[in-house]
C-alpha cells in the first residue's frame, strides 16, 4: 500500500558501490548546515542516477500547489539522495517549514548557494507563491511554527509580518 504522506521513489543507476557524499551529522546539524552556508562540499560525485520526488494531493504541501519531479543527475546523486531523505523525515514529522526548504533544495540538486534566505531572493518568492495558491492550509505562520531551525523560524515569520505590513524587519 502506498503511503498517504509522502512518496519517494529513487530509481537509480549507480556508477560506483558506495557512496561518495555519506552524510554523518544529524538531520538538525545538517540543516543548520545547509541554511548557514557551512556545508559547501562539492556536489560532484562519482555517483549519477534519477532523482524523483512526489508530493501526495491530500497533503498539506501538495496542496500548496509543490508539484512531483524527475530529473537525472549525472554528479549530485549522493548529495540530493540524502536531502530527499531530509525532506521525506520533515514531511513525516509535519515540519513543513523544513521540507519546503528541503523541496527547493532538492530543486537545485543540493546547491545550497541557490537557496538565500533573503526578500530578493528567488526562495522568497516561491514560498509566496506557494503560500497564496494553498487557499489557507498553508501559511507563514504554520510554516515558521513547523520549522526546527530558528533560521527558518525567524525567515518565515518575517515573511509573514513582511505580507502583513509590506515591511522587512
Amino acid at each position: 500500500m502506498v503511503s498517504t504522506h509522502f512518496i519517494v521513489i529513487l530509481l537509480a543507476i549507480w556508477a560506483s558501490q558506495a557512496c561518495a557524499y555519506p552524510f554523518t551529522k544529524s538531520y538538525a546539524q545538517s540543516l543548520d548546515n545547509f541554511i548557514s552556508k557551512r556545508d559547501l562540499v562539492p556536489v560532484v560525485s562519482e555517483n549519477s542516477g534519477v532523482i524523483s520526488l512526489t508530493v501526495p494531493s491530500d497533503h498539506v504541501l501538495g496542496k500548496a500547489g509543490m508539484k512531483d519531479f524527475d530529473f537525472f543527475t549525472f554528479n549530485a546523486f549522493d548529495k540530493t539522495s540524502e536531502i530527499l531523505n531530509m525532506f521525506a523525515q520533515a514531511v513525516d514529522e509535519n515540519s513543513h517549514g523544513d521540507a519546503l526548504y528541503f523541496y527547493e533544495l532538492v530543486a537545485y540538486s543540493g546547491c545550497v548557494q541557490h537557496i538565500v534566505l533573503d526578500q530578493q531572493a528567488d526562495f522568497f518568492n516561491d514560498i509566496t507563491k506557494y503560500v497564496e495558491s494553498s487557499n489557507g492550509q498553508l501559511t507563514y505562520d504554520l510554516l515558521s511554527m513547523s520549522s526546527t531551525n530558528d533560521k527558518l523560524r525567524e525567515f518565515y515569520a518575517k515573511m509573514s509580518k513582511f505580507h502583513a505590513t509590506a515591511q522587512w524587519s
